[in-house]
């Protein structure tokens, strides 16, 4: 997870192409709001969840 915010760190701001900030974006705000749940899967503790409609 350490490394995926490091690279979304170095995207953001620093191209002068816009598609890395946007690609960057949901990936630092997905793992800042549900980092526990990251965690817990990486750790084998929970099992992924399900989308629903």
């Amino acid at each position: 997870l350490q490394l995926l915010l490091d690279l979304s760190e170095n995207m953001t701001g620093k191209t002068i192409c816009v598609l890395s900030d946007s690609c960057a974006a949901p990936i630092v705000s997905g793992i800042q709001k549900f980092r526990s749940e990251f965690d817990a899967y990486l750790s084998g503790a929970r099992q992924p969840a399900l989308a629903m409609a």
